[in-house]
Formats: C-alpha cells, sequence, structure tokens
C-alpha cells in the first residue's frame, strides 16, 4: 500500500475519526511521508494536539513552560504537561494504539482497504 493509498483509506480515516471521537485533544493525525516505508511492519502516527484543551480535560495537567514553542515530537505527553507521569502519558499512547488495532483486526473492513500494519505513535506535536 503507497503512501497516498494509507492515508486516503477507510481503515485510517475510521481509526482516526475514532481516536480523535475519544479523545478531543487531538486534532490531527499524520503519518511521516519520509518514513513511511522504512519499517515493514509498522506505521508510526504523529498526533497534533492542543494542549489548552489537554489541560482543561486531564485534571492538574498544566503545561510546561519550555514546551510552548517546541517543534519537534514529543514521545510522552509526560514532556509536555507538568503533573502527568511517564506511566499516564504511555497509557493515553497504548489506548490510542489500541483503537488502531481493533479497526485493524475487525471483519467489518476488508483487508483491502483496512490498516495492513501495526499502528503505534510516533509523537506528539502542539498545535
Amino acid at each position: 500500500m503507497s503512501y497516498e493509498e494509507f492515508i486516503n483509506s477507510y481503515g485510517f480515516k475510521h481509526a482516526s475519526r475514532l481516536v480523535m471521537r475519544q479523545f478531543p485533544w487531538i486534532k490531527k493525525i499524520t503519518i511521516d511521508k519520509d518514513n513511511y516505508n522504512e519499517y515493514k511492519y509498522i506505521y508510526f502516527v504523529e498526533l497534533h494536539i492542543d494542549p489548552n484543551i489537554f489541560s482543561e480535560t486531564v485534571e492538574n495537567a498544566g503545561i510546561q513552560t519550555q514546551t510552548k514553542n517546541w517543534f519537534y515530537p514529543f514521545a510522552n505527553l509526560s514532556f509536555i504537561f507538568s503533573n502527568i507521569s511517564d506511566k499516564e502519558g504511555q497509557i493515553y499512547s497504548d489506548d490510542i494504539e489500541d483503537i488502531f488495532e481493533k479497526v485493524k483486526n475487525t471483519e467489518a473492513i476488508p483487508s483491502k482497504i483496512n490498516l495492513q500494519r501495526k499502528v503505534k505513535v510516533h509523537g506528539y506535536y502542539l498545535i
């Protein structure tokens, strides 16, 4: 499956909508086109998040001041928000990956238009 086929596939679009519905602070899900074919069995997605909505949604999750003008992806939400532990940040990533995995494994979507690899969270970008 080519990059264009992947981002236009029903499986990716459906899983992305489910993720953004469950986590309203995620505003966009992308995949790095340059590294798309680097790994044979995994897609790495990048999540573009609104830190203000996250802070409103999660109690005591204030944004760390040194991250406000950062342009590179954060590996974990704990790097962005104070009072979020590495473990808590990983739980969010795991939940997002589980949604993609459930969509990938569903029989309701034909395999030709569904996700064909495992999806992992590569990083979080601030919008």
